[in-house]
């Protein structure tokens, strides 16, 4: 039972069937080779994101993201990556799918990488922190996924001020095939 819910939650998340009595509200694929809908693009290099035909979870081409130690610095750390803002609204439910390839050859680093990440826009005009780690983030540590979470119960975290991070979830990382997320 458990190994066919798992297929058919697979199945789901990739033909975009959102859950049942759910419709989508935004669709971002790597078909048109562009990077058109996203906000923010950043990138130490060109070579940085490349459109590529192998591996691809489905339809043609899949969006390949390469960080290298000898990187420059980006947006005040060592990243590569795509934001799109203004997703979601303020008191709504939201569902996420997508998928992630770790290469069978992929090595870990000394320190967590973040391979998705939900941000929160902070209330700079009451003195909120600009700064901060992300509220909700899929990370890899060594040979895991790790999914984390950073929640204050202040009203306002100040500036310097970080909400501790909890580990909601640890989980062997898969590395060689394709791993659907559905948040």
């Amino acid at each position: 039972q458990k190994k066919l819910w798992k297929k058919r939650q697979a199945q789901e998340a990739a033909s975009r069937i959102p859950p049942r009595g759910k419709k989508v509200l935004l669709v971002y694929d790597f078909e048109a080779q562009s990077l058109a809908g996203w906000n923010k693009i950043k990138l130490p290099t060109p070579e940085a994101l490349e459109f590529v035909t192998s591996p691809v979870r489905g339809g043609r081409y899949a969006a390949r993201f390469r960080l290298r130690k000898k990187d420059k610095i980006v947006a005040t750390g060592k990243r590569a990556e795509i934001e799109r803002l203004g997703v979601a609204s303020h008191g709504e439910t939201y569902w996420y799918g997508f998928s992630i390839y770790v290469p069978a050859d992929w090595k870990p680093d000394h320190l967590d990488e973040v391979v998705a990440q939900w941000n929160a826009t902070a209330d700079i005009a009451r003195g909120e922190n600009e700064r901060r780690s992300p509220p909700l983030a899929i990370r890899i540590e060594g040979s895991n996924w790790r999914i984390t979470n950073r929640w204050d119960e202040r009203e306002i975290t100040p500036p310097g001020n970080e909400a501790p991070q909890k580990t909601l979830w640890v989980g062997g990382l898969d590395k060689g095939r394709w791993v659907d997320w559905v948040l």
